[in-house]
């Protein structure tokens, strides 16, 4: 009985660590996102030419 505790404990640890990174993860990402498109909506106009006259 005390294997099949360490496994589900150790199941539920690496589940717990997995689920944790995808978390964090998808959160630095939304935030590098959003000022990556900040960022885009300065630079595009003139990088595509939309202010040339």
């Amino acid at each position: 009985m005390g294997w099949f505790t360490g496994c589900i404990t150790a199941a539920t640890v690496a589940a717990l660590a997995f689920t944790g990174r995808a978390r964090v993860r998808r959160a630095l990402d939304r935030r590098r996102y959003a000022r990556w498109e900040a960022e885009w909506k300065v630079v595009e106009p003139a990088w595509s030419g939309r202010n040339r006259r």
